[in-house]
């Protein structure tokens, strides 16, 4: 993908951009079924505690996938604070609001995949994917200088989120609440990756597949 300028490519993009969070926001609600949160309720798990028939493969995921959220509403908190030091430049009012929609929504993904391991008996998990955290995010804060930056480390970020949700489904997530979990959340990151990239894509239109490319396993690393 080619970038160019955020800066320059809002103000021609304000009515696409104000679609797009539309489209976020309506495919929340739908995965909300109705709670008036932008969290999808987990459905009921076959089991209630380790050992009584809960998956491992299942409940390893829902830590990693946790671990997964916590890192982008983690990520996103670091480059608000960035901006609002000044240390991004302008920052268009349009990309705060759509930063700070999108990590509330990475929060309520991790208290959905948290509800699951609470639910068998596991403690939540509170750290972040460490070795993405270490490889991409970190360096990626350290030098951040720009909103078009931002807006590149977020495409990285959110097609790792959706590529990690589709390789599970795919690989066969053996629970209903686990598969229903990531069956929801999973095109709310297509969503936020689609709106990202129409601010940053030299075409207009974002990708129209998802891809597992770049998933993330359960036998990496959670801090």
């Amino acid at each position: 993908m080619t970038g160019r300028p955020l800066e320059s490519a809002v103000s021609r993009r304000r009515v696409l951009m104000a679609g797009g969070m539309a489209v976020v926001g309506g495919g929340v609600a739908a995965c909300s079924a109705g709670s008036g949160s932008s969290a999808p309720a987990p459905a009921t798990t076959d089991t209630t505690s380790p050992g009584s028939g809960q998956p491992a493969d299942d409940l390893a995921f829902a830590g990693l996938a946790a671990a997964i959220e916590n890192l982008l509403a983690g990520t996103y908190q670091s480059a608000l604070e960035a901006a609002g030091d000044g240390k991004l430049g302008t920052v268009p009012a349009s990309v705060t609001t759509l930063i700070k929609t999108m990590q509330s929504h990475h929060r309520d993904h991790a208290a959905a995949w948290n509800a699951i391991l609470t639910g068998a008996g596991l403690p939540a998990v509170t750290g972040v994917d460490a070795t993405v955290q270490a490889s991409i995010t970190q360096p990626a804060l350290a030098s951040l200088r720009s909103v078009s930056a931002l807006a590149l480390l977020a495409v990285e970020l959110e097609g790792i989120a959706a590529a990690t949700y589709l390789e599970a489904v795919q690989a066969g997530l053996s629970t209903t609440g686990a598969l229903q979990t990531a069956v929801a959340i999973q095109p709310v990151e297509m969503q936020h990756l689609a709106v990202i990239e129409l601010l940053v894509s030299t075409t207009p239109v974002a990708g129209s597949f998802a891809s597992p490319a770049g998933a993330r396993t359960v036998g990496d690393s959670v801090g």
